[in-house]
């Protein structure tokens, strides 16, 4: 009963450092993804302006 309890243990350290390795790279492409809609927006408004930019000067 005892080396039941060991494995059942052990089991259960391996699944949770899973999950907390899952949780991380789900964290890591999150923030990745708010980087480039970040950057996509600052493109989008520098692009913006030098369009007005040149509208305004034609």
């Amino acid at each position: 009963m005892q080396r039941i309890t060991e494995r059942s243990e052990v089991i259960l350290l391996y699944a949770i450092g899973e999950i907390i390795r899952v949780v991380i790279g789900v964290l890591q492409a999150l923030r990745i993804n708010y980087s480039n809609e970040k950057r996509k927006e600052r493109t989008m408004v520098e692009e913006n302006s030098l369009n007005f930019m040149r509208d305004g000067i034609s």
